[in-house]
């Protein structure tokens, strides 16, 4: 497991530019302190004997959801397991700091990670290692077979929220359970279980190792909130289309209950489970320290400014590459895709239409992104402080960061995240009566089949869609602080 988080991290090393190109001395130095400092202060964690470094937590998490491993988190394995993750980090920054040097490796390379002779060591992650595919009909076995079949494609994030959710199906029917002996009766307690469980129970410390009958027994006794009913959904979805597989299969003769009678009705319009930042909340985020004092180079400064601004996804925006802004005419642009300028296999999209180009709205422009922009490496990410997380996503581990930090200043809520700057686009949109095509063309979303890379062959053209973003203004908010001090920060 540690060297799963070795080799994460060593993805992301062998994208970083070593070469210096054309620029000077005193430039390439420049470019090389951040990632010493960094070295330093991974360094200086290790020595402290601990293992709380946010990396070295957010990582070990990733690697035990996805090998499918439950710790508590207050034991020794727990501990050592961050521990060798903050480990791992380190041996990946030492290495790139080796590099920007012009050495392969760091001198005396950690052999947890790095062959006698210099190698990396060959890396097969646990979950493959156990993919045997057994004989037997049992729950457990067949989730397995089934997650990982090729029947469809599921990115890295997709098919570790499955597993989740049918392991605790399978847990409270019986692992060992054949499913040709799963009845109707059996699918309906399963449900009646998943009903009263508390939001979060899988990272709640107290309920770790507790099966979901006795955390639901607890939950109801103390008067716990309860799942959502999106959330019992999640659940009986994977479970349903789990039996339709195995029906498909001819694993089993019929499937043991109907969709409908699973599922919960859900009160909530999907529109309506995240809500726009109101004025006072986008305030209070724009005037924050981050934006008082924090450098104007990090991905906290300028991720959601972004995000309000030209309205795209946190991993559209997060994944983008130096080479992704570019100039089209007169018109600067963002350039959402999936393929990297690097090579690599590190940038997805959500859906064909949310392929597109962008004009960058004014106001990014005169904050200073452009310059920011100049002074990046042209080979490298927009953002070099965002690492792409074990689920293949540059959004997972910018997310848990910057909501800490809406935590932190008093905006973040049930109903308030980081998606809620996206709705405040869109009701910006609303409130400027934007061409419904264009809107969609904007934000990426698609209507029934209408995907928006057909719109721009109905006349619309990049000066059509930059026009309707200068329209974007959110009356009330007051950047003057970021505006008028942009290129002395």
């Amino acid at each position: 497991m540690g060297q799963e988080v070795y080799h994460s991290f060593l993805k992301q090393a062998d994208e970083i530019d070593h070469g210096g190109g054309d620029m000077t001395t005193d430039e390439w130095n420049a470019y090389v302190q951040p990632y010493e400092s960094l070295l330093a202060e991974i360094e200086a964690d290790y020595a402290r004997q601990g293992g709380a470094h946010d990396f070295a937590v957010d990582f070990a998490d990733q690697v035990l959801d996805l090998n499918l491993i439950k710790l508590n988190k207050g034991s020794k394995s727990y501990r050592d397991l961050c521990r060798l993750a903050l480990g791992a980090t380190l041996e990946v920054q030492r290495r790139i700091v080796a590099r920007l040097h012009g050495r392969e490796f760091p001198e005396q390379p950690d052999p947890r990670f790095v062959g006698p002779e210099g190698q990396t060591h060959r890396f097969i992650p646990v979950r493959d290692q156990t993919k045997l595919v057994p004989q037997s009909a049992s729950l457990h076995s067949l989730i397995g077979r089934y997650v990982n079949s090729t029947h469809r494609i599921r990115t890295e994030k997709t098919r570790k929220s499955l597993l989740g959710y049918l392991e605790t199906m399978a847990t409270i029917l019986g692992p060992g359970k054949d499913i040709r002996t799963v009845t109707h009766a059996d699918c309906l307690e399963a449900k009646e279980v998943i009903e009263r469980l508390p939001p979060n129970f899988k990272k709640l410390q107290r309920f770790q190792g507790l099966p979901p009958k006795q955390i639901a027994e607890v939950a109801e006794r103390e008067r716990l909130a309860r799942l959502s009913p999106q959330g019992v959904n999640n659940y009986v979805d994977a479970l349903h289309a789990f039996f339709r597989w195995c029906h498909g299969s001819e694993m089993i003769d019929r499937i043991p209950i109907r969709h409908d009678l699973l599922r919960v009705a859900d009160p909530v319009a999907k529109e309506d489970k995240r809500l726009p930042f109101s004025a006072d909340q986008l305030q209070t985020i724009f005037s924050s320290d981050v934006y008082r004092s924090g450098p104007q180079t990090s991905s906290l400064f300028w991720v959601p400014l972004i995000a309000l601004w030209n309205g795209m996804r946190s991993n559209e925006i997060c994944q983008l590459d130096t080479h992704d802004l570019r100039e089209e005419g007169d018109v600067w642009c963002f350039d959402i895709t999936g393929i990297s300028a690097s090579g690599a296999d590190d940038k997805s999209t959500k859906t064909r239409s949310s392929v597109r180009v962008l004009p960058i709205h004014p106001m990014l422009i005169q904050i200073g992104l452009v310059d920011f922009h100049r002074s990046r490496p042209s080979k490298s990410k927009l953002f070099g402080d965002v690492t792409l997380g074990v689920d293949g996503y540059y959004s997972s581990n910018f997310s848990k960061r910057v909501n800490r930090h809406f935590k932190r200043i008093g905006v973040h809520g049930p109903k308030h995240k980081f998606h809620s700057l996206r709705h405040n686009f869109r009701d910006e949109m609303r409130r400027m009566e934007l061409d419904p095509g264009v809107a969609r063309a904007l934000g990426g979303w698609t209507n029934r089949n209408t995907e928006a890379f057909e719109i721009y062959g109905r006349g619309y053209t990049l000066g059509h869609l930059d026009r309707a973003i200068q329209k974007i203004e959110y009356p009330g908010l007051n950047l003057e602080h970021l505006v008028q001090y942009a290129p002395h920060r």
